[in-house]
């Protein structure tokens, strides 16, 4: 599946329309951007493991082709899409290299550390991949995988058995690239997969079988035929979530996108502040990764502070349990804030307080709901407003 849903064309469109408005104030401006590069991104996908065989005959698989058919040793390679087929190597002494077409033989003679293709292959349209075949070393793994977290949407972990040394590698992986990660274990010469070790860091475990010196494809492996309809399905649930996200954007400025049609059917320029997000794409004046690590959050508790809202409109004023309900309402949206924050980074100051300061939204939550009384409901809607602005103060520093 590689066309867009309608629900998504017609979110990119009012996006973009919103993105050309004359006076669309500069956060409008920079969150409309991310939406924007989200919904068109394809989702991209990690492939790791120890054996750099098996990453690369699951790479083909995901492909249906080789991208290096005849090459003896692989480096980490990534492939997405594009109009013509294009290649840049990266050499250990940190040079480049960068060549129209498919990788030539003479490159992969040199000391190549990293390949980026570009190819205008369907599948690239749908999912970007990136396969890192690193070896049996933690601190070889450890910092592949932590470099390659921030570029991977849905990872593989290829694995015969997943023993304790593997387990101690996948332990050590950043916590977003675990978000969403499926074990693949793999069996050679049709045998049974070997039972693998602890699982629970795995949304998913898929048990497919390969030939030694075989290319992978559907008909041959059918777990591959499963795996990657699990990957379609999340991809489109991604989608959704996306395209809601969009929805609530411009449920809140959608007088931007009547505003952009309109200043674009005038045949006028585009606005400068419009040019600017456009050009800088989620940059804006704010770093772009805090905006990635912020964002979603802030968008869950919007979302879910205005289910809350009409809970509480919707409520009998003879209802017992409508101030309960709102209490228990308000400590799940702290905990789930909770568990987004639990997977920022350590090092990030302004990260850290925000975490604190949800951490003891949650305690104070905790205790407002124990107490139960409806005079606490005003209490609850005060700290989800207090971490709203603090949200807020956050993305704009």
């Amino acid at each position: 599946m590689v066309t867009r849903s309608q629900d998504t064309a017609a979110a990119l469109a009012r996006l973009e329309a919103a993105l050309s408005a004359p006076d669309i104030p500069d956060r409008a401006a920079q969150d409309c951007a991310r939406l924007l590069d989200k919904l068109r991104r394809p989702a991209r996908i990690g492939i790791f493991g120890t054996d750099g065989e098996d990453v690369r005959w699951m790479l083909c698989g995901m492909l249906g082709a080789d991208p290096l058919a005849g090459a003896r040793v692989w480096p980490a390679l990534q492939l997405v899409h594009g109009d013509k087929a294009r290649t840049t190597a990266t050499l250990a002494d940190g040079s480049t290299l960068s060549r129209d077409g498919a990788p030539a033989a003479d490159l992969m003679t040199c000391e190549v550390v990293f390949l980026s293709i570009t190819a205008p292959w369907p599948v690239l349209q749908r999912m970007s991949f990136l396969a890192l075949p690193a070896g049996t070393a933690t601190a070889e793994q450890s910092a592949a995988l932590s470099w390659a977290a921030r570029r991977t949407d849905i990872a593989i972990w290829c694995t015969r058995a997943f023993d304790a040394a593997e387990a101690a590698i996948w332990a050590e992986a950043p916590a977003r690239l675990k978000d969403h990660a499926l074990m693949v274990r793999i069996a050679a010469d049709g045998s049974a997969p070997r039972t693998a070790g602890d699982t629970e860091d795995f949304v998913g475990v898929f048990d497919v079988s390969r030939s030694p010196g075989k290319p992978a494809d559907r008909a041959g492996a059918p777990g591959l035929a499963r795996l990657q309809a699990r990957i379609e399905a999340d991809i489109d649930d991604a989608l959704r979530a996306d395209v809601d996200a969009a929805r609530l954007f411009l449920h809140r400025f959608g007088h931007l996108a009547e505003a952009g049609d309109a200043h674009r059917a005038a045949g006028a320029a585009p606005a400068p502040c419009a040019r600017g997000a456009s050009q800088a794409g989620v940059h804006g004046t704010a770093d772009p990764e805090r905006l990635v690590l912020l964002s979603e959050p802030m968008l869950y508790l919007r979302r879910r502070a205005r289910l809350l809202f009409e809970t509480l409109e919707l409520a009998r004023p003879d209802s017992c349990a409508w101030g309960a309900q709102i209490l228990a309402g308000c400590t799940e949206t702290l905990e789930g804030l909770r568990e987004r924050a639990a997977r920022w980074p350590e090092d990030d100051f302004g990260a850290r307080q925000l975490r604190e300061a949800i951490e003891e939204a949650c305690d104070v939550s905790v205790l407002l709901q124990a107490e139960g009384e409806d005079e606490q409901v005003e209490d609850a809607a005060v700290l989800l407003l207090q971490l709203r602005e603090e949200f807020e103060r956050e993305l704009a520093a």
